[in-house]
């Protein structure tokens, strides 16, 4: 038996399955940018985890590895892809592409990280809260631009 072929393909196969997983969830994907933007202003500071959903469509997802760390990794909350953004220094467009398989692995020791539903529990709860007056200023602000340039539905779809 051939060890390492056979680590390979079962880190491939784990891979391959936390991958579903996210994208399985895409129906609960799609409501965190709302909820986020619900959310967002509830404390005397702005969350940028908090408020980046709602801005441009993605996650980051918090882990503890070398590689994420280097390189964040982020859901697609279009449709619960795993991805990665790429800049281009001059132009400063960012690309979006599907994470590397490197880059997915270490999510396996923390899955709740992409529970689409707790995340949605934890939005919601925060969303409860009172809003400050720096956070309803700069919230209202940035649904103002947002509403001229592309209007905000609960479910989030990228065009």
């Amino acid at each position: 038996m051939d060890f390492p072929e056979l680590i390979s393909k079962s880190r491939d196969h784990l891979v391959e399955q936390i991958r579903d997983y996210s994208r399985s969830q895409k129906e609960l994907w799609q409501q965190v940018p709302w909820l986020s933007y619900e959310a967002d202003g509830r404390s005397s500071t702005l969350d940028p985890y908090v408020s980046r959903p709602y801005h441009d469509g993605t996650m980051e997802i918090h882990l503890f590895s070398s590689f994420t760390m280097d390189c964040p990794i982020y859901v697609d909350l279009s449709n619960g892809e795993l991805v990665r953004k790429i800049s281009s220094g001059l132009t400063r467009e960012v690309k979006i592409i599907s994470a590397e398989n490197k880059y997915v692995f270490p999510i396996a020791n923390s899955l709740e990280r992409i529970d689409a539903q707790r995340i949605i529990d934890s939005l919601e709860d925060r969303a409860n809260g009172p809003l400050s007056p720096i956070g309803n200023r700069i919230r209202k602000e940035s649904l103002d631009i947002q509403n001229n340039e592309n209007p905000m539905s609960k479910i989030y779809t990228r065009d």
